[in-house]
Order: structure tokens, then sequence, then C-alpha cells
């Protein structure tokens, strides 16, 4: 699931946030709290720059390495490098004030 994943990546994990990832035996309460999730994550890529919205979710839901997404948007891998690097920290700043 790359909502997890990036998640994950930002700093925001089950031992963070005292929750658990869902999983496939999830009841309505916790597919409830998933969506509710997923919409606050959404909303906080929203609010990326766009350059960093574009790496983040090409490297996250296309499941790219730095070096494919240097290529694909003919730009230096250290760009790449720090837009991913700032852009989790801005949604992982995002997240926690939205929780």
């Amino acid at each position: 699931m790359w909502c997890k994943r990036v998640s994950s990546a930002s700093g925001i994990t089950p031992a963070t946030t005292g929750r658990t990832w869902l999983d496939e035996a999830a009841g309505p309460a916790e597919l409830a709290l998933a969506s509710q999730e997923a919409r606050a994550l959404n909303q906080c890529l929203q609010r990326l720059e766009q350059p960093q919205r574009q790496a983040i979710s090409l490297a996250y839901l296309k499941d790219m390495s730095h070096s494919e997404l240097s290529e694909q948007l003919q730009v230096p891998l250290g760009t790449i490098k720090s837009w991913i690097r700032r852009g989790l920290e801005r949604l992982r700043t995002c997240l926690e004030s939205l929780s």
C-alpha cells in the first residue's frame, strides 16, 4: 500500500502514532480510520510544490529509483534527492499537524 510507504518514509509509523498498520481482516472502524489517513496524506501531498509532489508520487506509486526519476524528469540526481527529502519533511510536518 503506497500510503503506508509514504507515511513510513516521512517518519509517520505505528510506533510514532501509537496505531497499527491496517491488515486484510480490518473491520469498519479500521477502514474508516485508514480512509481518513489517506485523505490527510492526499491533502498534505497537494500542499507540496509540484516538483516535490511529482518526485514523491513517482518514487512511491511507480516504485521508481532516484536514478530513474532523474532520467525521466531530466534533472540532476542531487535535485531529485533534495526534492524527495524536503517533500518528505514537509509531509511529516503536515501529517503531524493534522493528527
